[in-house]
């Protein structure tokens, strides 16, 4: 006798929560909604593997396993897997100036790559760096879909210290003659000549990215090697990031042009790359957009959530007595 009051019950329940997740929605930042649902679909299917031929004027991103000490200056052990790097070509540096849509998420990349390569604890550890370069020939100035560039521009990420907010120390131009000694040391071995990403076999996960030794020549952690530990530096300033991601949240690094300058010089800020805790990379022309929501909006849609489903089960209860 009861059985239709109960199933209409079930419905305005279920639609109670739909109500619900849009007010979550609203008060929570996208990227978070992004993530659950991510995590919720589990891992994603394998990719045919493709060969990757970086051109001038690309991105290259790397994550790789860094050496952290304790308070004795004595090397402490990997927090996980090590040994790999990854290593990918994240598309024509065009794309990230002036993009449309001014938000997207870098296809071809994949999250899978960093639980193979560094554990499923990869977004916890804190001895893992991950940066964003590339750079324009030192010899010629350059033409990329119809913008220019002038001979050794330079294009690198520094990280941000809050996640949303632009870092308080851009990266800076300088001459040519300075930045051709990065270009040459440090981004160039990443994919040109007998580099590993330059004719390389993309993992079955990313149509984009090798994994590849870290000890090899041209990986992220050769070209890295002539810089400070725990992280690369150009023009004196570090462009790495960690992986240490709090769930649902992102480790932001901003990305800057450097034009050669006859004087140091702030860069040009294009954009922030977001890496999330599920493993997704994004880009923003607003970097407020990868912002931890405010305490006081979480509260309030959880708040929310709970009083629409205490309603529903109210309600459910009085069909269930009819």
């Amino acid at each position: 006798m009861n059985r239709l009051p109960c199933k209409l019950g079930g419905l305005r329940l279920l639609r109670s929560f739909g109500a619900a997740s849009k007010i979550i929605e609203g008060k929570l930042r996208r990227p978070a909604i992004a993530a659950a649902v991510g995590l919720a679909l589990g891992a994603p299917i394998a990719n045919a593997q493709t060969t990757i031929t970086p051109t001038e004027g690309d991105l290259i991103l790397g994550v790789r396993v860094i050496t952290l000490y304790d308070t004795n200056n004595n090397a402490l052990p990997a927090q996980g897997l090590a040994g790999t790097d990854l290593v990918a070509d994240i598309g024509p540096i065009t794309s990230y100036i002036s993009p449309s849509p001014s938000h997207f998420t870098i296809s071809g990349w994949s999250g899978a790559d960093l639980t193979d390569a560094f554990g499923s604890n990869w977004n916890s550890r804190t001895d893992l760096a991950w940066g964003i370069v590339g750079n324009i020939n030192r010899f010629d100035g350059t033409t990329i879909n119809s913008v220019y560039f002038a001979k050794s521009t330079i294009f690198a990420t520094t990280a941000e210290s809050t996640p949303g907010t632009l870092s308080a120390t851009p990266l800076v131009s300088k001459s040519a003659s300075l930045q051709n000694t990065p270009i040459a040391n440090n981004i160039e071995p990443l994919y040109t000549g007998t580099a590993p990403l330059n004719g390389g076999t993309s993992t079955t996960n990313s149509s984009i990215t090798i994994s590849v030794s870290s000890s090899a020549s041209g990986s992220w952690t050769d070209c890295a090697t002539p810089e400070s530990n725990p992280g690369w530096f150009i023009n004196g300033s570090p462009i790495e990031n960690n992986t240490n991601i709090a769930a649902g949240g992102f480790a932001v690094s901003d990305l800057y042009q450097l034009t050669p300058t006859t004087r140091a010089t702030a860069g040009t800020y294009l954009g922030s790359f977001g890496l999330g805790s599920d493993g997704s990379l994004q880009y923003s022309t607003d970097p407020s957009y990868f912002a931890v929501p405010e305490p006081s909006a979480i509260h309030f849609a959880i708040f929310g959530a709970g009083l629409l489903a205490a309603i529903a089960w109210r309600r459910r209860m009085r069909g269930a007595t009819l």
